[in-house]
């Protein structure tokens, strides 16, 4: 068998996912990032290294790595500055949680941009963990959009997921509180705050291709939650540069306000077929006898989508770009339940943080009660 070592390989995933990558000119995003101060936050994981390399490509003034992680930063910072030494590089060991460390970096840095990664992003762990899932993915939201508000930061863009869009889970529901949050700090201006949604990253740590990748490699039977369950993909680099191409768009002068965007590149993939393409890049026999159905795990759906059912589509000028459309929920609304939110934090009070979570991320025509995959904590 020959073993696939490299996970973010992109010839392995345009095999598997069976298309033509999407890849810009480097020209083309260039005038993006250009000359500015970027700060970018969980710099140290998949996506957010993946962001750090293409913007370190295109002569920013100055980059700015966030992250809690003290090894993230160092492994990030030492590819970086291997693959551009001449590049002005700022590590800051902060978590996002910490308003006030936020505060003092803001102050120092000035940032220009800021693309926000960082995110407790692993569904089964949140479905035991909500508290977290509110510190982190809306409290440390919350945190960061009001740094780019007191200073003046010209566009903030926050990496949703596709599972923020009419969300059953803890994960989906803290990325969409996280996406009402940046609605409501557009709406506070002078920041341009915008979202991104896409859908599972190809390899991103934790996912579902780097473990099939390693039951293969060690003759395992490759564990799929159902078999009728499809997901899409995008690669790492194709989502970054897309997430450039949302940034241009956040900054035109006639913006729309509030805005949601989701990428659209990539079909939905059957979870049997990635197991049964994946057995056969590595060289094993594609048979059904190496795949076990383990069963769905709270939170999950068969199918995810982009958007929502009561959310129009609206085109942009990008062709794999649009914009998930709904009356956001009211500024003031907002900010009263991340202060109810902070105070069920504090006082450990998972009931209500489970609550607050879902009024502020649930569907607007939703009845009275708990997403199914937060009953447990109701």
């Amino acid at each position: 068998m020959t073993l696939i070592s490299r996970v973010d390989d992109d010839e392995l995933a345009a095999r598997v996912l069976n298309r033509t990558l999407i890849d810009y000119p480097r020209g083309s995003l260039a005038p993006i990032v250009a000359d500015r101060t970027i700060l970018i936050t969980g710099a140290g994981g998949y996506i957010g290294s993946a962001i750090a390399h293409l913007v370190a490509e295109l002569a920013p003034r100055r980059v700015v790595l966030v992250d809690n992680s003290e090894l993230a930063l160092y492994e990030v910072d030492r590819a970086l500055r291997f693959a551009n030494p001449d590049l002005a590089i700022v590590l800051a060991f902060c978590d996002i949680r910490d308003s006030t460390g936020l505060e003092r970096l803001f102050a120092r840095e000035h940032p220009d941009i800021v693309i926000h990664t960082a995110a407790l992003k692993h569904l089964p762990v949140l479905e035991v963990h909500p508290r977290d899932a509110v510190l982190t993915n809306v409290l440390g939201t919350a945190n960061l959009a009001a740094c780019c508000l007191s200073h003046g930061v010209r566009a903030m863009v926050h990496i949703s997921t596709d599972k923020a869009a009419d969300p059953v889970s803890v994960l989906g529901a803290s990325k969409r509180a996280a996406e009402a949050i940046l609605q409501a700090a557009d709406a506070a201006g002078p920041t341009r705050c915008s979202s991104v949604r896409f859908s599972n990253v190809f390899g991103s740590t934790g996912s579902v291709v780097p473990l099939f990748l390693d039951q293969i490699a060690k003759h395992r039977k490759i564990t799929i939650t159902h078999p009728g369950m499809h997901r899409a993909f995008l690669t790492a680099n194709e989502a970054v540069q897309l997430v450039l191409q949302v940034l241009s768009l956040s900054l035109e002068p006639n913006a729309p306000a509030a805005p949601v965007f989701v990428l659209e590149a990539g079909l939905p993939l059957s979870i049997t077929d990635l197991a049964h393409r994946l057995l056969g890049a590595s060289g094993a026999a594609p048979w059904a006898e190496r795949i076990e159905t383990i069963g769905m795990r709270r939170g999950e759906k068969l199918e995810e989508s982009l958007s929502a059912p009561w959310e129009d589509r609206v085109a942009t000028r990008y062709q794999f770009i649009s914009r998930a459309v709904a009356e956001p929920l009211d500024r003031a609304a907002v900010a009263q339940l991340a202060d109810h939110a902070r105070a069920a934090c504090d006082r450990f009070d998972e009931a209500a943080i489970v609550e607050l979570l879902w009024q502020l991320g649930a569907s607007p025509d939703a009845e009275a009660g708990m997403v199914p995959g937060m009953r447990a904590f109701a």
